[in-house]
Parts: structure tokens; sequence; C-alpha cells
């Protein structure tokens, strides 16, 4: 791991709790989970078949055996009949962008 990096964001980590990332299908991405240094900030979609619970709760539990300093995000977006969709004005930042944000900005403060 790259010691210059001190922070991270992990924006729907797909098939991280598979070992499906990069060529071959087949990393150890989440075994090597000991060896980052840098602050991380994790943030899924809860209603998503990509990263399901058991996957989110395997990604938490090796973060936290590994003592990484973590912020955990799970967003629960409205139902479909519920959510009204707004076009995004000139110079705003979706919900998500700032959460990352104020939470870089927080910790460096």
């Amino acid at each position: 791991m790259n010691p210059k990096v001190l922070a991270g964001v992990c924006f729907y980590p797909t098939d991280l709790h598979k070992r499906g990332l990069g060529k071959g299908k087949n990393d150890d991405s989440l075994a090597r989970v000991r060896e980052i240094r840098a602050e991380m900030l994790m943030i899924f979609a809860a209603r998503t078949p990509m990263v399901p619970r058991e996957g989110r709760s395997m990604i938490y539990d090796a973060m936290s055996d590994a003592a990484i300093h973590f912020t955990w995000h799970e967003s629960t977006p409205p139902t479909p009949s519920s959510a009204t969709r707004a076009p995004l004005r000139p110079g705003s930042r979706p919900r998500l962008l700032r959460l990352a944000s104020s939470s870089f900005n927080a910790s460096s403060a």
C-alpha cells in the first residue's frame, strides 16, 4: 500500500466481498485489508443486490478486525413510489458527495 495515501473512499465496492475484482476476478483485497493505513469512508446502498447484507457484514468485520479507522454509511433510498427526482442545479452536489466531503473535512480539521 502507498504510505502517501492518507484517506480513501469506496462508493459501492461491488464484488469486494466475493474476491471478484481485477484481472481474472480473483483478488485478495479483503485479505490484505490489514495493510491499509489510510482512513477510509465506505459508502453502500442498503437495498442493492450488488453487495448484499452478508457481504457488507464481511467487509465491516474485516475492517474492524484490522483496526482500520473508517466511517461506514449505508444509504436507504426512498421507495420508487415515494421518490421524486428533481434535476440537479448547477453547483449542487448529491447528498453522498456532500457526506464524503464533510466527513473528510471534519477529520482533517
